[in-house]
């Protein structure tokens, strides 16, 4: 998904957006789109780990969270 994100130009809303809740000028339209990518490609079950995240970092942070190797 990060080669996903990165080859359409939106890796950076993960990498540099401020966390959910912080003062934030991201492009709404941008991190929409990005939310919508990560959002279409999980698995059905991931999806309701991913319902109240508003922005793209606070999807990839809550996929991190779950999936990445502790």
């Amino acid at each position: 998904m990060k080669f996903y994100l990165i080859h359409e130009e939106l890796w950076d809303l993960v990498e540099k957006a401020p966390a959910e809740g912080e003062a934030t000028t991201v492009d709404r339209k941008r991190d929409e789109k990005a939310l919508s990518k990560i959002g279409l490609l999980v698995q059905p079950q991931c999806l309701e780990h991913l319902q109240h995240a508003k922005t793209t970092k606070a999807a990839w942070e809550v996929l991190a969270e779950g999936f990445e190797d502790q």
